[in-house]
């Protein structure tokens, strides 16, 4: 099972979670899609999940999780790693996104009570503060660095909104009735965002001093699959000119296993 698909900045390469299904264990690999090679990040039995993308490309943010949460530093040349954020008492974290200026970026945590809180977190301290309120997720931000989309159930439904970067000043929201998983297309200038049902919906963006959203278009209906864990947080992700996406899809039923039902099973143990 593949989980969290990212492009890498130049939309070459692929970071993914990967589930050993025998094992269970949870891996990142990235993925060249120009000449189909496979490298495997990450070796330990933690659950290793959630890839983002430092900007220049060289380097890979994972969320490792053993006894604890915490977020690691994978460099592609050495594969040297460093412990960027413990995630300390709350019950997991996870590095959405990074800023252009690769100081700061976005960590969706997962609170004990079951709540999601966005916070900014500086890269090289690890030190974090709130940024979106409680039950937000999924920040992205803007390609110049100067918005961040996030998702938020203040409403009683997942909706998209953006804020300013880094103050977090402000609020618009994006989608109505309902939207998650919020992707910039890299030359700023569209959202895109899944609806309650799956809906790819693009976001036309004005650019300017302010921030000016046109009406959410639907561009088709992705065949994604529902989320599995609390860090299955993206099924998609879009190539750097908007074109093309990459899509998280269920195994066709005709590929899937057959589904065993056991009846009175209580009795064929007592046998």
């Amino acid at each position: 099972m593949q989980s969290n698909p990212t492009l890498s900045p130049d939309g070459k390469r692929v970071a993914i979670d990967s589930t050993d299904l025998a094992t269970n264990n949870v891996d990142i690999f990235v993925q060249d899609l120009q000449q189909a090679t496979r490298t495997r990040l990450t070796f330990s039995p933690a659950e290793d999940a959630g890839p983002a993308w430092d900007p220049g490309g060289n380097a890979v943010y994972v969320r490792t999780y053993d006894s604890h949460g915490h977020i690691d530093r994978i460099e592609l040349g050495t594969m040297a790693t460093r412990t960027v954020m413990e995630a300390g008492g709350v019950a997991d974290a996870l590095l959405t996104s990074i800023a252009p200026d690769r100081q700061t970026g976005l960590v969706s945590f997962n609170n004990q009570d079951g709540t999601y809180q966005l916070k900014k977190i500086n890269l090289t301290t690890g030190k974090t503060e709130d940024f979106a309120g409680t039950n937000s997720r999924c920040g992205a931000i803007s390609p110049d660095g100067k918005w961040a989309a996030y998702v938020s159930t203040e409403s009683g439904l997942d909706e998209v909104y953006v804020t300013t970067y880094p103050a977090g000043k402000g609020k618009w929201q994006v989608s109505r009735g309902g939207g998650n998983e919020p992707r910039w297309r890299r030359d700023g200038k569209e959202l895109f965002f899944l609806g309650p049902l799956h809906q790819l919906m693009a976001v036309p963006l004005s650019k300017g001093e302010g921030f000016s959203a046109g009406t959410p278009v639907q561009l088709f209906v992705a065949p994604a699959r529902e989320a599995v864990s609390s860090t299955d947080f993206m099924n998609y992700d879009v190539t750097p000119d908007g074109q093309r996406f990459l899509i998280n899809k269920p195994i066709d039923a005709a590929e899937a296993p057959p589904l065993k039902i056991i009846l009175n099973w209580p009795a064929e143990v007592a046998k």
